[in-house]
């Protein structure tokens, strides 16, 4: 699939601002490398949710393991 330059501008400005990513302008080229503790808030939410997740299969199998017997 193709995606635009626009879109592509758009998606990295917004990563921009969310301090995911830093921009270094070379001329008329920007580079862009990812800022590891920008996406430490992301990270932590993914281990949150894993950690839910993984409790509430763990009761939710027991309660359907209760109600096969």
């Amino acid at each position: 699939s193709h995606v635009s330059q626009p879109m592509v501008s758009r998606h990295l400005a917004i990563l921009q601002a969310a301090g995911m990513v830093v921009a270094r302008k070379q001329g008329r080229e920007h580079h862009y490398s990812v800022r590891p503790e920008g996406l430490a808030p992301i990270s932590e939410w993914v281990r949150e949710q894993t950690a839910f997740w993984q409790s509430s299969r763990g009761t939710l199998d027991d309660l359907l393991s209760r109600m096969d017997t």
